[in-house]
């Protein structure tokens, strides 16, 4: 699945390239060109249940739960997995709202992973069978408005895309 995952984010970077994106200037102190995650919601996942994956750059997370978390010292990128790790679920849980069937669910991390320069991090976010699910995500916004998340939703051989902005930070889909 992480194969699948690594060239889905390679074809959405190629995408955004070749359908006329073009990439924010670049300031003296800016990390990268552009500011992308990919959200994934697999149904069912490898065990069986709901799950959410989100890949994103690791410096952008690490600013952004050193944010929120008012921390005068940025932290440590490695230790976002482990030390940090109830930050980083407590900052996700307040800017991506999950909603399976119009229940609200509530994101309970299962692994978290760096590979190069991004972190890999699944939630579960049900156990249940369900027919539609309205995503909410709005984290890194609050940092960088020219954010873009891509949601990948995969409900057996059903597959949704969507993109979520800061202008159109919802959607809704029906399997």
């Amino acid at each position: 699945m992480v194969q699948v995952l690594d060239r889905l984010w390679s074809i959405v970077v190629l995408m955004l390239f070749t359908q006329g994106y073009t990439a924010p200037q670049i300031s003296v102190d800016s990390d990268h060109a552009f500011y992308l995650s990919v959200i994934e919601v697999a149904y069912p996942a490898e065990d069986g249940n709901t799950a959410l994956r989100i890949k994103v750059f690791s410096n952008d997370l690490q600013e952004a739960v050193s944010e929120y978390d008012h921390t005068e010292k940025l932290i440590d990128q490695a230790q976002l997995c482990t030390v940090s790790i109830d930050q980083v679920t407590h900052y996700l849980n307040q800017h991506v709202k999950v909603q399976l069937d119009g229940v609200p669910v509530t994101l309970k991390i299962r692994d978290c992973r760096i590979e190069g320069d991004s972190h890999w991090l699944t939630f579960q976010i049900s156990t249940k069978p369900w027919k539609e699910i309205a995503l909410s995500a709005d984290f890194f916004m609050e940092l960088f408005p020219t954010q873009t998340h891509v949601v990948n939703v995969l409900h057996g051989h059903k597959k949704q895309f969507a993109r979520l902005t800061k202008d159109r930070q919802n959607c809704v889909f029906k399997l």
